[in-house]
């Protein structure tokens, strides 16, 4: 493996990050297209650049990846799709992921499958560094088990979307059952 270094929201960066790739492999197997930013309580200003690290950087990899050759796409999105916890804009950016998985699903349909995974609230530094204690343990009031998803298991559910042959153009939600309850 190689780590490839850019800004997903730049239509070069994601040009030249695919072609370091293609040039070190020859193809890409797998694309998981996970970037994304938070910034707690965004100003408007703030929007654009939010949206277009979720959004550019899905179209543009999987568009460069699906031009050279790759096999599998899984686009993550969030369970704010179906559960908008008062956070209408990154439900819509999250929308766009899953739009996008859809169109990129038919367009290279019998050639590229494409995914999506929902992610309920994963035990990340993105979710630890951004919300207290409380805030947390107001989350997983909604859990069942009342524990957050560790990175390994939706490491599990993405490798299931990426190398299961029989899937494409789905969006699954991994978020042991929250959002059954509504939360």
């Amino acid at each position: 493996a190689i780590a490839v270094q850019g800004d997903v929201s730049s239509y070069e960066d994601c040009q030249r990050m695919v072609n370091e790739v293609v040039a070190k492999y020859g193809k890409i197997d797998v694309l998981i297209n996970n970037a994304a930013q938070y910034i707690r309580d965004a100003k408007v200003e703030d929007r654009p650049y939010l949206a277009m690290v979720k959004l550019n950087g899905v179209e543009f990899l999987s568009q460069f990846a699906c031009d050279n050759g790759v096999k599998s796409i899984v686009n993550i999105s969030s369970m704010y799709t179906v559960n908008h916890r008062n956070a209408a804009f990154a439900t819509a950016y999250q929308a766009g992921v899953e739009s996008f998985t859809k169109h990129f699903a038919q367009k290279y349909r019998g050639k590229v499958r494409v995914n999506g995974v929902r992610p309920g609230a994963s035990k990340t530094d993105m979710l630890l560094d951004n919300y207290s204690s409380k805030e947390i343990e107001k989350f997983l009031d909604a859990v069942p088990d009342r524990k957050l998803i560790e990175p390994v298991e939706m490491g599990e559910v993405v490798y299931f979307m990426a190398t299961n042959e029989l899937l494409t153009g789905q969006i699954i939600t991994a978020d042991k059952g929250t959002t059954l309850h509504g939360e």
